[in-house]
């Protein structure tokens, strides 16, 4: 029997349970805190290896890499971060695995194929919002003359690089879309790793305009400003921010 057929998914009572050991871990860092937290979110890591596994992937090898990310989650959790801790770990172990499969592709996967992979993705994306939905296989390929079965095969090579699988059975051949709210969640946790390089001011800025929703005439009032000057922060912070992330990861570009 493998590990995935033994876990249970917890009740809401015991989420919220777990989401206060959380918080209470990410300051006693107690390590029995952090097993019991680990092991209350096998559940959540299942889901992100299932919605990540290629086909013919071990299930439980997918579980162990998921494992790394929650356990690097537990570690770097932080409840003034604005989300809850099962977002946080999921956007986290999706990064982990994500990596994993960007280092098989760059062992197994033609440069052919990578290439035909960005450009199906770009498609996907011109098409979705052509369409108001997401394109089926036989439109990609008609609007990049190519076959279907290149597409698929892009498709199948790089879904390792989206946040969702794809699941392109005979019977379904629309092209899932990624998540949003898990991308944007990812996505914050890759800014918070760069904050330490942003001003204190601007970094209060920042954390009132994408955390508390404040607008940047409240900003404003509240850091005893003028808007034109927070409109000003933002644009500059969050412009130095993207050019960090880019020369980390090419592939944001």
């Amino acid at each position: 029997m493998n590990r995935a057929s033994t876990i249970r998914f917890p009740s809401a009572e015991e989420r919220e349970h777990i989401e206060r050991v959380c918080v209470v871990h990410s300051s006693t860092r107690d390590p029995r805190l952090r097993a019991e937290i680990v092991e209350s979110h096998q559940w959540l890591a299942l889901l992100c290896a299932r919605q990540l596994r290629r086909r013919g992937e071990p299930l439980d090898d997918l579980m162990q890499v998921a494992n790394v990310g929650l356990l690097q989650a537990v570690d770097r959790f932080d409840p003034t971060f604005g989300v809850t801790f099962r977002t946080f770990a999921s956007a986290t172990m999706t990064g982990v695995l994500r990596r994993h499969y960007r280092t098989v592709w760059r062992l197994r996967v033609p440069r052919r194929i990578q290439e035909l992979h960005v450009t199906v993705g770009r498609s996907i994306e011109v098409l979705t919002g052509e369409l108001r939905r997401s394109p089926t296989v036989p439109e990609v390929a008609s609007r990049l003359g190519v076959s279907e079965d290149d597409v698929l095969e892009a498709i199948d090579a790089g879904a390792n690089l989206l946040p969702r699988s794809l699941d392109y059975s005979e019977e379904q051949t629309a092209v899932a879309v990624t998540d949003d709210a898990l991308e944007a969640a990812e996505q914050r946790i890759d800014v918070k790793e760069l904050l330490d390089s942003v001003q204190p001011f601007a970094r209060r800025v920042l954390y009132l305009r994408f955390f508390q929703g404040m607008t940047q005439t409240e900003i404003a009032d509240e850091l005893g400003t003028s808007q034109v000057q927070i409109s000003r922060i933002l644009r500059s912070t969050l412009a130095n921010l993207r050019s960090t992330m880019r020369a980390n990861d090419p592939q944001l570009d």
